[in-house]
């Protein structure tokens, strides 16, 4: 489950909102969580990244897209202790929603505020890897005198991925 520390009331919301989203009820979905009366609560963030999912999934990027930045910005210094994983989860799958758009500065930014949520040294080394490969296509993208910007944080991101040897220490190899 998404919710960390929600009520078990939270998860029957969320469990009973992803069904109205399967069913593509988005204006009932809104209709739900706008009734919540703490709208910065856990369980209604829940609510809302459920409804930004089943955006994504029915191919409504921009809205999905909206509501995942309005988590962003509620947290621009990273999650409080209690919605670390929910955080960490969230802005990591928004990385992978933006990847699959082709918004590669935009996925960049969002492992960027994965990053900030305390995480385990693997899934450290697997964000960190993760976001040098996109830099490195950026690079390659980019005209030749934005490209030392890029190819200096990944030389950082390898100097700190080289001390294991894992596979990541491969794929920075």
């Amino acid at each position: 489950s998404r919710i960390q520390e929600g009520s078990d009331g939270g998860r029957k919301k969320v469990a009973e909102l992803t069904t109205l989203i399967q069913l593509g009820k988005f204006e009932d979905v809104k209709v739900a969580i706008a009734k919540e009366k703490d709208q910065d609560s856990q369980e209604t963030w829940a609510m809302k990244l459920a409804l930004a999912d089943g955006f994504y999934a029915w191919g409504k990027y921009a809205e999905a897209q909206t509501v995942y930045e309005l988590f962003l910005k509620k947290f621009p210094n990273g999650p409080t202790e209690p919605l670390n994983e929910f955080y960490m989860n969230s802005t990591y799958k928004y990385a992978q929603m933006l990847l699959l758009m082709g918004q590669l500065k935009a996925a960049v930014n969002a492992y960027d505020a994965a990053l900030k949520a305390k995480i385990d040294r693997p899934v450290r080394r697997q964000f960190i890897s993760e976001k040098a490969e996109l830099l490195v296509k950026l690079a390659e993208k980019s005209p030749p005198a934005e490209r030392g910007a890029y190819f200096a944080e990944v030389q950082k991101i390898c100097n700190e991925i080289l001390w294991v040897q894992d596979l990541w220490f491969g794929k920075a190899i």
